[in-house]
């Protein structure tokens, strides 16, 4: 894994993960039915999960555990896989919704974490390790990611027709750029 260091924002902690984090990174993919560490070709076995994220941490990829301060929550993870330093990573956010209603019923104040923590780990992503583009590649049926990257300044660059497939049926691929 490349290293990382922690960030902060007025509203919340990005904690680089860690092994020790396994657990609670399969829970929000479980939660969101989605495992973006998956094959696509068929259902999403979660008991695969765990041995992917090691495989994934220990080679090329930069991750963040999303906690806000004041109530302390954990509300999701943004991850850059494939990083190239100087050059390009693809770009995975995930949020937390449960997590996110725990903290607002704890007297948490409303914000967008989302757009917030993507953010500050973008600028992470450019000015550290002096990426020139992050690539965003999403099912089209996933319309709050794709949503997201287009509020954080991603470009649409184009449409895989039938890229990929999910229970056996093809479905298109968003493919979203943001360039240094």
């Amino acid at each position: 894994m490349i290293k990382a260091q922690n960030l902060d924002t007025p509203n919340m902690r990005l904690m680089t993960y860690t092994v020790s984090e396994n657990s609670y990174i399969a829970d929000v993919h479980r939660k969101v039915q989605l495992s973006v560490l998956d094959d696509a070709e068929g259902p999403v076995n979660f008991t695969q999960l765990d041995p992917k994220i090691k495989q994934y941490m220990d080679s090329d990829t930069v991750g963040w555990v999303c906690k806000t301060k004041n109530p302390v929550q954990k509300i999701g993870l943004v991850y850059f896989s494939n990083v190239i330093p100087g050059l390009s990573a693809l770009f995975h956010p995930v949020f937390d919704i449960a997590g996110y209603l725990v903290y607002l019923r704890n007297g948490g104040n409303r914000f967008t974490p989302t757009v917030e923590f993507s953010q500050v780990a973008l600028n992470y992503m450019f000015n550290t390790l002096k990426l020139q583009r992050v690539t965003g590649v999403f099912f089209d049926c996933n319309v709050n990611a794709i949503n997201l990257c287009k509020k954080l300044g991603f470009e649409q660059e184009g449409i895989m027709k039938k890229g990929t497939k999910v229970n056996n049926k093809p479905i298109d691929t968003v493919i979203l750029g943001l360039v240094r």
